[in-house]
């Protein structure tokens, strides 16, 4: 082959590395970028922290699972503040399938915005022992935000940690499995409810699935994997090292905790061993936090399926909630 030959082919190559390079650059920080910002929620949760840092005032937070984020109304708390002369913002960050290890990698944020109180949505899935499991996107969308001191990394599994600590060249291509979502959302997109639910912090999101209750019977009674989800040893595992980490860190930075024992349904209730149940009531104790037992609270008619609530239970729920902070946060009784 000639020298031009040679350098017209080594061009030829060149350019079109350029390209593709400038192509890649294109899908990964415009088109998925925006698109992680309008489908994903644990961006939108980060993204939240950010803001807040800035335009921070008065405010309640609510952490937890979908039991959280589907089940408390901001604006039904915040109406009923009002109608008692109150005016304080409540946001629901609640994400599904959270546990207090997963949530640890948000403390440092938290603690940063310095919300009034923060509320703890919990229940027995989130201190047993092998929920540990945390999907892989939860941690590498956000690697870059995410703050660890050394105890808390002391209780990540190594495989969570390579994601947490990736470098941002691999989270640029990490990030390359979402250029075809981000196509396929960019078509067709997504209903104006669906993006408020991932993006708005006071609608609450939707996770039931309205079974009757004669359906739910079998589901619990032919699922055992249900139930050993909602057992809780007196193993002091990293769940229960992250829950108590994450009270003693917020009251030490003068923020006031409420852990909440979320509702279940009578039917998922009434499965619950007594050595679960005291195993998990010593570990509430432990945390030195408030607490409130809400397991029981409410009839079966207020739920829309084993752990989550219906119209009317979200309303009798987000009511109580409003309640507690009249009695417990705003009137400095704690």
């Amino acid at each position: 082959m000639k020298d031009h030959e040679r350098t017209k082919v080594v061009s030829t190559l060149f350019a079109a590395m350029m390209i593709a390079l400038i192509i890649n650059i294109i899908l990964l920080n415009i088109l998925v970028d925006q698109n992680l910002a309008r489908t994903d929620r644990i961006v939108n949760i980060f993204n939240f922290y950010d803001r807040m840092k800035i335009n921070s005032g008065k405010e309640i937070t609510f952490i937890g699972s979908s039991q959280i984020a589907g089940d408390i109304n901001s604006f039904i708390i915040e109406d009923y503040l009002k109608d008692h002369n109150t005016s304080i913002s409540i946001y629901n960050i609640g994400y599904s399938a959270d546990t207090p290890l997963r949530r640890l990698t948000e403390l440092t944020q938290i603690t940063e915005i310095k919300p009034t109180a923060v509320f703890i949505g919990l229940t027995y899935y989130g201190l047993n022992d092998t929920s540990f499991s945390i999907s892989p996107d939860s941690l590498a969308l956000v690697s870059d935000k995410i703050k660890l001191d050394p105890y808390s990394k002391s209780l990540f599994e190594k495989k969570d940690l390579d994601l947490i600590e990736m470098s941002p060249l691999y989270q640029e291509f990490y990030n390359r499995k979402f250029i075809l979502p981000s196509f396929k959302y960019l078509l067709f997109g997504k209903s104006t409810s669906e993006v408020e639910n991932i993006s708005n912090f006071k609608v609450p999101q939707d996770f039931a699935e309205n079974l009757t209750p004669d359906l739910l019977r079998i589901r619990l009674d032919n699922s055992r994997d249900t139930l050993d989800k909602y057992v809780v040893s007196k193993n002091d595992n990293s769940q229960k090292k992250a829950l108590n980490y994450t009270v003693s860190r917020l009251i030490a930075e003068g923020i006031p905790v409420f852990i909440i024992n979320m509702p279940l349904s009578p039917m998922l209730s009434e499965k619950i061993t007594r050595d679960t149940r005291n195993n998990y009531h010593n570990a509430l104790n432990k945390t030195t936090a408030i607490y409130y037992d809400f397991e029981s609270r409410y009839p079966i008619s207020c739920f829309s399926d084993l752990t989550h609530l219906n119209s009317e239970g979200k309303y009798r729920l987000s009511k109580d909630m409003a309640m507690i902070i009249e009695e417990r946060v705003l009137a400095h009784d704690i």
